[in-house]
């Protein structure tokens, strides 16, 4: 069946719109009820077709790199808190070994191994 869309002065609009939301140029042309040749021979017929698809596409492309943006960070805070989750168990359970050293003035090694210790949780967020 031959597609056989009509370009009116919405065609602009609904196609700013359909990209914003992600829709690729043959979704955009199912929508239009137009073939994917029209939607070629409009952009270079209309300056304000092919703005238009220029802005919504860019502005999805936009969006869409926010989120993995956002999905990256979320997943850099979690291992962040997970990390000091760890530190915080480790100093809690080497407390009683660092007092018993410092009483007897020997803290220095138990502090070295914690230091180690700690350094190795956070190099694991690298």
């Amino acid at each position: 069946m031959k597609r056989t869309g009509f370009y009116t002065d919405d065609t602009p609009n609904i196609a700013r719109g359909v990209m914003l939301l992600g829709a690729t140029r043959e979704e955009l042309a199912q929508i239009l009820d137009a073939s994917e040749a029209n939607i070629k021979a409009w952009e270079a017929k209309y300056p304000d077709f092919a703005e238009a698809m220029k802005q919504g596409g860019a502005m999805a492309a936009a969006r869409a790199a926010r989120t993995v943006i956002a999905k990256f960070d979320m997943a850099v805070f979690k291992a962040n808190v997970a990390v000091q989750v760890k530190i915080d168990a480790l100093l809690a359970k080497q407390t009683p070994d660092l007092m018993r050293a410092a009483a007897l003035g020997k803290e220095g090694g138990v502090l070295a191994k914690l230091d180690a210790d700690i350094a190795a949780l956070r190099a694991t967020l690298k």
